[in-house]
């Protein structure tokens, strides 16, 4: 996993299934492992997707095929309702 703080309170996240001969993982990306507070609310996007994938509190679970990268973008959320 690389992170990278970017501008505007954006944080890029990359995650990495080098598992070449195996089955796509379920990763976790839990907040407190980039040094956010797991109660912050983070708003996910995809950006290989291109796609929001909503305002989550501590973590965020995603499938990564092998030898795959699952790249994500996390803003604090606006709406802490979740």
């Amino acid at each position: 996993m690389r992170m990278r703080n970017m501008s505007n309170s954006e944080i890029a996240v990359g995650i990495w299934n080098r598992c070449v001969f195996g089955t796509h993982l379920k990763y976790t990306l839990k907040w407190s492992d980039i040094g956010i507070d797991n109660d912050a609310v983070m708003s996910v996007r995809s950006l290989w997707d291109k796609r929001d994938l909503g305002c989550m509190k501590g973590s965020y679970s995603g499938f990564v095929d092998p030898d795959d990268v699952l790249l994500l973008k996390l803003i604090p959320c606006a709406d802490t309702d979740v």
